[in-house]
Parts: C-alpha cells; structure tokens; sequence
C-alpha cells in the first residue's frame, strides 16, 4: 500500500488520533556527527504514550466506516504496545477489546491496557501462548481477531495495521523542511 490519504482520511474519524510532533534531536545529531536528526514523537498520540498508537486504531476505523466495528469485540495479543492501539481503538468507535498477555508482563502494562477499557487476560509464558489464546478466543466466541503479525491465511488484518502507519510517514514528510539523507 502507498496511498497514505486512505489511512489519513479515516484517521480522522478516530476523535483522539492527532497528529505528532516531529522533533529535532540536536543532542543524537552532535553525538552521531551528523547535521540533523529528526524524531517522530508518538508518545502524545491518543495519550498512549505508545510508538504503535495508529495500526489497529486504524483498521478500527475501517470496520466503523463499514459499520462492522460497533458492538464488535477485537482480540489480540500484546507483550506491548500494540494492544494499546486495539483498546483505544475500540473505545473510540464503540467496540471491546479483550487483550490476552504472557504472564511474564509486567502488571503496570496490564493496569495501562485496562485503564484504555480492555479486558485483560493472562495467558501462558510467552507471547506465543497469548496468541494462541487469543486465536482460539477469536474461534470460540467469533470475534474479530485484529493481531499485527501475519502468518499463511493470516494477512489481511495485518497489512491494514501496518496501512496505517501511513499515515505517520505523511506527517513526517509534510513536517520535515527537506528531504532526509536517511531514514
């Protein structure tokens, strides 16, 4: 996908997903001995305080735009912060989250996720595990799985999360005042 306006447009159904600041990093740009580094600060975007704030928020919006998204429940898996975006998503557009975990992460995550209105289920050792609770979760109770990896039969969901990032790359450019050297 490179049509960024799809994503953009629709994002801007989502009431909390605004734009980021692009910042300049003068220190990181002195210390790699380079003349500009330029940030992308996503912690303030729908106050997630999270990197992956538009993916699953986006695909979110698709199913709302379609009218599939209210009333639906989305389940994944996180050891991060991409069930962030699938709670706050839902909670924009009127839908569940249910968010399994590996028992391994931290409780504080746990509080963030639930404090974005998920529920929150523990699930085995390792983020493997929570996946696979998750998927069969989505099986058993016809939920909408909404995971950001992808594997054989599994690839839609995914290429619309990482669609939305589009939108970030968009921003970056119309705020940067020149075409990077490197990104």
């Amino acid at each position: 996908s490179t049509d960024a306006d799809a994503p953009r447009a629709l994002l801007t159904r989502c009431p909390v997903a605004n734009a980021t600041s692009l910042v300049q990093a003068e220190a990181i740009a002195v210390e790699a001995s380079v003349a500009e580094v330029w940030l992308k600060d996503e912690r303030g975007r729908m106050g997630l305080g999270s990197f992956k704030a538009l993916g699953a928020a986006y695909v979110i919006a698709r199913d709302a735009q379609d009218a599939k998204a209210a009333g639906t429940t989305y389940v994944t898996a996180s050891a991060g912060n991409h069930g962030l975006s699938v709670a706050a998503g839902a909670a924009a557009f009127g839908a569940r989250a249910v968010i399994y975990i590996a028992d391994t992460v931290p409780d504080a995550f746990a509080e963030r996720l639930a404090d974005q209105g998920a529920e929150v289920r523990r699930e085995g050792a390792t983020y493997e595990a929570s996946m696979a609770a998750a998927e069969k979760a989505a099986a058993d109770q016809g939920w909408e799985l909404l995971s950001d990896g992808s594997w054989p039969g599994y690839t839609d969901r995914p290429f619309h999360v990482m669609e939305g990032y589009l939108a970030l790359m968009a921003e970056v450019i119309e705020e940067m005042p020149a075409p990077p050297s490197h990104i």
